[in-house]
């Protein structure tokens, strides 16, 4: 995931949020907060899989994006 400044400059990767599987009617995403809609066209930035059945595809796909995270992203809070 990638953060883009109001210029259209990249301001560099970011760390995807703390993984929670959210299925919606739109498919499988990486956290209750992406299915967002802006402008009539959905964010998909952080989608897994736009097929939520079987629930092992969605799964899958979440366990494939966290196997190439590093070590210890799972408990880093970036809180200073």
């Amino acid at each position: 995931m990638t953060s883009i400044a109001a210029d259209g400059t990249s301001a560099g990767a970011l760390a995807p949020p703390t993984p929670e599987l959210t299925i919606t009617a739109d498919g499988a995403f990486w956290s209750p907060f992406a299915p967002t809609v802006r402008r009539g066209v959905l964010d998909t930035d952080l989608l897994l899989s736009r097929t939520p059945r079987p629930l092992q595809r969605p799964v899958d796909a979440m366990l494939t994006v966290l196997g190439g995270r590093p070590e210890g992203a799972d408990s880093t809070l970036n809180i200073r």
